[in-house]
């Protein structure tokens, strides 16, 4: 039986707190957050 993995997902979204955003989409995938949220930045991954 293959098995796939999702690599990469891109959510955009307009947000006033993106690391809140990104915990729950990253909740949602059972996946975790692995860069945060800087000053600045505008993504976080």
């Amino acid at each position: 039986m293959h098995k796939s993995r999702l690599g990469t997902l891109v959510i955009d979204c307009e947000s006033d707190d993106l690391d809140s955003d990104a915990d729950f989409w990253a909740s949602v995938f059972g996946g975790e957050v692995t860069r945060r949220f800087q000053p600045g930045d505008i993504y976080c991954k």
